[in-house]
């Protein structure tokens, strides 16, 4: 049985031809090349292939967005593909420009061929990444319900589509968040926690000891990174007691037990990171399959 990766590279496949045909009539009719002009080597055949070729892609790009790259996105992020999308969309802009003026002055635009050869090679290598990078990852990291969800959702854009439904892609806007802390003040508490920022890969928190604050000895669960911004700490492992003084900076791998003890009031930064989503996989993979089976 196909999965979603299947039938993205069966979808790569039929793009490529696409971009061949289009290659070896432009070359002709741009004067590029001497072959002999096959019947449909004429302006108007080959927009109207280039039409039905570009929705065709974009229809691909939907399907590997929201089928596959929001489930691989619990493991890693997917933005750096999102982006070449993004970038594939601007030079098509290009070439279509590009082809629209050839079109209507019946002649080759003088920069037709540079554009289609720079979205060419752009779109080549993006298919190059996806296969030998981003679909073996899906295949590893995604498990077997996710990988059915893929599929599902794959079929269901597909059909959505086949009726006539208007796809298209969400970008949201970028922002930012300022929070305001003190990272040099007296603490006033044993010990508290102040949470920076947080993701489902990763958090950042701000941790005030006070001073004579001895933690019990504790498991690290994600991986750690800890910052002394100020103050003076002992880390406490079973193997040995380190003192860290303001700028140094400690990782500790998972599974380790420790503690830190506090000889003056310490503001520190601990960052953590899950190898897996920490607290919405489970939610968001019942709730999308609870909405699409709805």
């Amino acid at each position: 049985m196909a999965n979603c990766c299947d039938l993205l590279i069966a979808e790569h496949r039929q793009t490529e031809s696409g971009l061949r045909w289009l290659q070896e009539r432009l070359a002709i009719l741009s004067g590029a090349s001497h072959a002999a002009a096959p019947e449909s080597a004429d302006w108007s055949s080959v927009a109207g292939f280039y039409a039905d070729w570009a929705a065709d892609l974009y229809q691909h790009f939907v399907l590997e967005e929201e089928a596959l790259f929001s489930l691989v996105s619990q493991y890693r992020t997917m933005m750096l593909m999102t982006v070449e999308h993004d970038d594939l969309w601007v030079l098509q802009t290009d070439f279509e420009g590009a082809l629209t003026r050839s079109v209507s002055a019946g002649s080759a635009d003088p920069e037709l061929m540079r554009h289609f050869q720079a979205f060419q090679t752009r779109l080549q290598a993006h298919i190059i990444e996806e296969e030998r990078g981003i679909f073996p990852l899906a295949q590893s990291c995604l498990l077997p319900e996710e990988q059915a969800l893929a599929l599902r959702r794959y079929r269901e854009i597909l059909s959505e589509a086949e009726q006539g439904a208007a796809l298209g892609l969400s970008r949201p806007t970028p922002d930012f968040r300022i929070i305001e802390t003190d990272l040099s003040g007296a603490v006033d508490k044993p010990l508290s926690y102040e949470t920076l920022y947080e993701r489902e890969h990763a958090s950042v928190q701000h941790i005030r000891l006070q001073a004579g604050m001895k933690q019990a000895l504790h498991w690290v669960g994600p991986h750690q990174c800890l910052f002394l911004l100020s103050g003076s700490v002992t880390l406490e492992t079973r193997q040995a007691q380190i003192p860290l003084s303001p700028g140094q900076c400690v990782t500790l791998d998972s599974q380790l037990y420790f503690a830190l003890q506090a000889h003056k009031d310490a503001h520190l930064l601990n960052f953590r990171v899950w190898p897996h989503p920490h607290y919405i996989k489970a939610n968001s993979l019942s709730q999308a399959s609870t909405a699409r089976n709805a």
